[in-house]
């Protein structure tokens, strides 16, 4: 440990060689673009989609400074406050097509970084250069008025979780080293070779998960495009693919999340309830998100198409808002029912609901495909077996409010299986309307 003590003697050639694999590495590494991706997306002037929720205390701290904002405007004089408004005028800042800001902010960002990176190098001190990088950016973002009101807690979350990932990162790496050092002290040579195929492996994993997330996310390149687009008819184009692709997502989950939900609790299968709320919390999320991206993006069509077709448009979203909330409200009374260890559904129960569950999941499966391929052909049988579906569901209905009236079984399980009909009645008129008002807009003319 003494030779930590004396000063380091590295090779030129040694140097040299990182630097070009550092510069390699930064050019072609798709995790490098993504960080790069995050620090542009945090700082862009216009909104768009967020690529972060909100959280407590991005909501506390934008609380806390609008209110002391505005006792700070209120002792301003009017005359500074013209002035002030005078140099943040949007419509007179050339950006560049596709660009998230101006040059002068870009300027400012890269000199700013480089004279902070140059003076901590200058006096030795352990500077990230990415964290003083990415705190410029988010600083000249904030004082360019980039963080509005409408994406100051977004925008703040972002921030507040890539800090946070940092100093996590730097503990876990902290606390690895050690464990790691202790293993290769005790293992010697065979825990080496252990510990480099265990490095080996967890980089080719990480390689397989990061590929399959960017798979994932291809959908929100349509998005882009959209978002990028000055012609109103190429803008409705992109937009009609966009929405196919978002609520063929909400279709998927329905016919995944229905079947999960009602096949664990006709099986009693807690765990699997548990999965199917887990996963309906965070398809609210995304249809939030969907919907705010959805509004903003309906500003690049012309007056004339919005109204034509704008309606159909927040019909669907409001449909597959509906759909969601609907096998939130199946799942939530049956996971209650399960964890509470209550009495399952008789046979006859669980016979007549299973049946028709296995018709309701084949009926949002194939609308599902229509939807995707954009081939509404054989909707209206799709219609005629909705229509028979709910049928049998009132049905199932009337049958247990009977089987209550002459007290037979018990009234907590009649409770949970009344409102399993109702929901599922829900699910397959939200279903039927969401695919009406999307052929309305996905079609040339009104049908």
């Amino acid at each position: 440990m003494t030779s930590l003590l004396g000063p380091a003697k590295t090779p030129w050639y040694f140097l040299i060689g990182a630097g070009i694999i550092m510069v390699y590495a930064l050019c072609t590494s798709k995790k490098a673009h993504n960080v790069i991706k995050t620090s542009v997306d945090l700082s862009r002037q216009d909104e768009g989609e967020e690529s972060f929720g909100s959280t407590p205390i991005a909501r506390t701290l934008v609380r806390i400074s609008m209110n002391i904002a505005n006792g700070v405007t209120g002792i301003v004089p009017e005359n500074a406050k013209k002035w002030i408004n005078t140099r943040f005028r949007k419509d007179e800042a050339i950006i560049a097509d596709g660009a998230a800001f101006d040059l002068v902010r870009a300027s400012v960002n890269l000199v700013l970084a480089g004279l902070l990176i140059a003076l901590g190098t200058s006096l030795k001190l352990p500077l990230s250069t990415t964290y003083v990088t990415f705190m410029v950016a988010m600083g000249t973002s904030l004082s360019d008025r980039a963080w509005g009101r409408d994406s100051a807690v977004y925008r703040i979350t972002g921030v507040l979780s890539v800090i946070g990932g940092w100093f996590l990162t730097a503990g876990a790496a902290f606390t690895i080293c050690f464990f790691v050092a202790m293993i290769i002290h005790f293992g010697g040579t065979i825990a080496i070779v252990v510990l480099i195929g265990l490095a080996a492996f967890s980089l080719i994993r990480s390689q397989i998960i990061y590929k399959k997330k960017k798979e994932k996310e291809k959908g929100s390149e349509t998005l882009k495009q959209l978002m990028k687009s000055a012609n109103s008819d190429e803008a409705l184009q992109l937009m009609r693919q966009h929405t196919r692709e978002e609520l063929s997502k909400v279709l998927e989950y329905a016919e995944n999340n229905f079947e999960l939900t009602v096949t664990s609790f006709l099986h009693e299968n807690l765990r699997g309830l548990r999965r199917a709320m887990g996963s309906t919390k965070f398809e609210k999320q995304l249809i939030k998100q969907m919907k705010r991206t959805g509004t903003v993006a309906m500003c690049k069509l012309d007056n004339n198409t919005v109204l034509e077709k704008g309606l159909y448009y927040y019909q669907g979203n409001d449909f597959a808002s509906e759909l969601v909330y609907s096998i939130a409200r199946l799942c939530e009374p049956c996971l209650e029912h399960i964890d509470n260890n209550f009495n399952p559904l008789d046979a006859i129960q669980k016979g007549e609901f299973g049946d028709v569950a296995e018709d309701i999941t084949y009926l949002i499966q194939q609308c599902r495909k229509k939807l995707e391929n954009n081939d509404y052909t054989h909707f209206e049988e799709d219609i005629r077996r909705a229509n028979d579906l709910n049928a049998q569901l009132s049905h199932l209905k009337r049958e247990e409010l009977q089987r209550i009236q002459s007290q037979t079984g018990s009234v907590r399980v009649s409770m949970v299986y009344l409102t399993m009909v109702q929901e599922a009645q829900n699910v397959v008129t939200y279903t039927i309307n969401l695919m009406k008002v999307s052929r309305k807009f996905q079609l040339e003319t009104d049908v």
